[in-house]
């Protein structure tokens, strides 16, 4: 283990080393490793050894597995004791939405038989990426555009928030305190030089939203979260942060989405977020097509991750204004008919869904 120069090496690493130079180690592994963590092990290897095949196998690999255990994903690899080759191949027999547990085997064998799902890639080719996942259904094309595009970590990292450790006792619903003790104050509007309210917005996880973040929780602000300072299980993070205009993220769930600030706001640790220059752009980017694909391509769990997230690159969206202009206004309208809203005036129908479906499809001609 010594030998390998890798801080936590895993089990995983040390077959290579009971084949003769030229001989073949081939491993049956959890998927996971080709994507997740810093990627010490993926790295040394790659760099070290000749990655030949990769059987994307994923949930069903085995029939004994029960429709119960269907999450566990599973991956075979077969690496050479020699030298990095130019090409590698990998197979993916099913596709990534399939998850009918009925005969999800049978169409594994089959599509291992038909080489469906095949790819040849560049085992070297991912050192563009940092951690260096082993994304092999990206094309060269597309490796280089990644390579050539600033990252959202380079221009406005992701961060996360505080954690009060007793939400009963410090948050509220916008409904359940006086109105007029809440700081509201539009994040698209001037900035407050102080707040004197007993409450201010917070945000948490999405649960669903997306593109714009209503006044949905308060916190206990007056004096100067004092409270919350002085319980000892709480802890505050990127305070500096707070009631900046930005774009909060999901982190739990397999479809990445993001959603701005609609006030400014103290936010929470799963309502973890990015505070760039130009918010409308970087709401459009993160909910385009682009940007899933590649996201759930770097971290392909129900889990995203802050690093995940900074490792997204910023590509040119000439619509985000017009698109986020007209979200904007059609949300205006959705929350002053919602009784539940700060905005309520009277009840009324409301654009709003229709709204997020033709931006979907404006994001989709956005991006270049």
């Amino acid at each position: 283990i010594r030998d390998i120069g890798v801080t936590g090496v895993q089990t995983c690493a040390l077959p290579i080393y009971l084949a003769r130079p030229g001989g073949v180690s081939a491993l049956v592994t959890m998927r996971g490793w080709m994507f997740l963590g810093k990627g010490e092990l993926r790295r040394w290897l790659l760099k070290h050894h000749a990655l030949r095949a990769l059987v994307d196998l994923d949930s069903g690999a085995f029939d004994e597995v029960s429709a119960a255990q269907v999450v566990l994903s599973v991956a075979c690899s077969v690496f050479l004791r020699c030298p990095p080759p130019d090409v590698a191949t990998a197979i993916r027999p099913t596709p990534t939405d399939d998850r009918a547990s009925t005969s999800m085997t049978d169409r594994k064998r089959a599509g291992l038989l038909a080489q469906a799902g095949r790819h040849e890639f560049d085992p070297r080719g991912f050192r563009v990426i940092e951690g260096e996942p082993i994304v092999y259904w990206w094309s060269k094309d597309f490796l280089d555009r990644y390579a050539k595009s600033p990252k959202i970590g380079d221009e406005s990292p992701a961060r996360q928030g505080m954690a009060t450790a007793d939400n009963v006792r410090f948050l509220r619903r916008p409904w359940e305190v006086v109105a007029d003790h809440i700081a509201v104050f539009r994040a698209s509007g001037p900035y407050p030089l102080s707040f004197e309210r007993r409450w201010v917005p917070y945000v948490k996880g999405g649960e669903g939203r997306v593109w714009i973040e209503p006044l949905r929780d308060v916190l206990r602000w007056e004096p100067w979260l004092l409270q919350v300072r002085t319980y000892s299980a709480s802890y505050l993070k990127n305070e500096r942060f707070f009631f900046r205009p930005g774009v909060a993220f999901t982190p739990i769930g397999s479809t990445f989405t993001a959603r701005t600030h609609r006030y400014l706001s103290a936010f929470d640790v799963m309502g973890q977020s990015v505070f760039p220059a130009t918010v409308h752009s970087v709401s459009c980017l993160m909910n385009s097509s682009s940007a899933r694909f590649i996201l759930e391509s770097l971290n392909p769990t129900v889990h995203f991750q802050v690093g995940d997230v900074n490792r997204l690159p910023i590509l040119p969206m000439p619509l985000s204004f017009e698109v986020f202009a007209t979200l904007e206004s059609a949300f205006s309208v959705h929350e002053s008919g919602r009784e539940a809203s700060v905005e309520f005036k009277c009840p009324g129908p409301s654009p709003w869904l229709y709204a997020q479906l033709w931006a979907q499809q404006a994001d989709r001609k956005s991006v270049v």
